[in-house]
């Protein structure tokens, strides 16, 4: 879809890309990829398992996640989030009057990146 391709502020490729939404078609996927990326797919639809195959002998790789991850897996995530290597994306942050319109993004097909919400977390009661 217009807008689906994802690049850095720089304008670069990635080296990986971790897709979590199920909507995300490999086709789009790989435009975000350097000569030699990799995406891993979290929450692979059809068309991606289909495609997970064909890319096996290609430069640019889909790989699938279908099993859960251990303390092992998170340990190691989190050693690439505190080292740099591995960031979210963000396209937008909203305050939750409007919750509607960051809502409305995120189904458009236009967000580039996670679109945010922002809730407070407490609220005062006078009684």
């Amino acid at each position: 879809p217009e807008g689906a391709a994802l690049t850095n502020s720089s304008g670069n490729k990635y080296d990986y890309v971790i897709n979590i939404a199920m909507d995300n078609r490999w086709p789009v996927l790989r435009t975000t990829l350097r000569s030699r990326g990799r995406v891993v797919d979290i929450a692979p639809n059809l068309g991606n398992i289909v495609a997970s195959f064909t890319t096996l002998f290609a430069r640019r790789k889909l790989s699938l996640l279908n099993q859960s991850l251990g303390k092992e897996d998170l340990r190691f995530l989190l050693e690439l989030m505190e080292e740099g290597k591995l960031r979210t994306v963000v396209d937008s942050r909203h305050p939750f009057e409007k919750a509607a319109e960051a809502w409305e993004k995120v189904f458009s097909c236009h967000a580039i990146g996670k679109v945010i919400v922002r809730v407070c977390c407490f609220s005062l009661l006078q009684f």
